[in-house]
């Protein structure tokens, strides 16, 4: 199985949209995004497959990916955001001063 390729235009942003959904039979996850933004990001983590249309659009004019739907490879992972504490704020700004800029504080 292939992606079936095209080219295309993206939609207005007001009715871009992105769905991931789970089939408990299938045990597989599955991805349709006209985002591009979306589609760039999941493109390097979806496969083709036999259970639904696996295809890739790319804007006419600029080339870049638009639209992408199939099959996810692996698991779907959603985690809330982590809350730190002040002190976890303050020593994680100072590692990113040391790592990022080499200012030790």
């Amino acid at each position: 199985m292939e992606f079936n390729i095209s080219q295309g235009q993206s939609v207005p942003r007001t009715e871009a949209e992105t769905i991931i959904t789970y089939d408990p039979y299938l045990k597989k996850w599955f991805i349709y995004t006209d985002h591009g933004p979306h589609a760039r990001k999941w493109e390097d983590k979806i496969i083709p497959s036999d259970d639904v249309t696996s295809r890739k659009v790319y804007h006419e004019d600029s080339g870049k990916l638009i639209a992408i739907e199939g099959e996810i490879e692996g698991s779907v992972s959603v985690q809330a955001p982590r809350k730190l504490t002040e002190e976890q704020k303050e020593q994680a700004a100072k590692r990113l001063l040391k790592n990022v800029h080499g200012i030790e504080s």
